[in-house]
């Protein structure tokens, strides 16, 4: 399957939304493993930048999302509409598709419309994280659109 320099693997558009005001829907984009962090830290930051009046997408608490929606395919469309993505790695990030998706994605908009990405890790070292891709890899069984799919992991 081909898609166009304009669309990523989801046919999800890679520029910024075009607006008189404002381009981007959201302040910040949360990427994060939800059984490592949901309840925790990551639930806390929200609530934070919630607080600031930051306007944040965070899967699994964003009330703008459909019922029934692809939770995948609506996390590609918002880091693009997103100013900014802040990724939480931890102990299982690496181990989730829907996460090396949504990083896949964040350093595009980095590389192409010059998106601001912080990383945090939590619990985790870096070295841990860089190691955890390794192991990703070779615990999975790829079928062969997976096998497309990594080169943009």
């Amino acid at each position: 399957m081909h898609f166009s320099d304009d669309q990523n693997i989801y046919g999800v558009p890679l520029k910024p939304p075009s607006s008189t005001s404002t381009p981007w829907k959201y302040d910040v984009f949360l990427s994060y493993r939800p059984k490592d962090t949901l309840r925790n830290f990551t639930g806390h930051l929200y609530t934070a930048l919630d607080r600031a009046g930051i306007r944040t997408f965070m899967v699994y608490h964003n009330d703008e999302l459909p019922i029934g929606s692809d939770v995948s395919v609506e996390s590609i469309k918002a880091i693009g509409e997103s100013r900014a993505s802040i990724i939480v790695f931890s102990k299982n990030y690496v181990s989730s598709s829907r996460c090396l998706d949504e990083l896949a994605r964040i350093i595009d908009c980095k590389r192409t419309m010059g998106q601001l990405v912080l990383a945090i890790f939590y619990d985790v070292s870096p070295i841990d994280v860089r190691e955890g891709f390794g192991g990703a890899f070779d615990a999975r069984n790829f079928s062969e659109w997976d096998l497309n799919v990594i080169s943009d992991w």
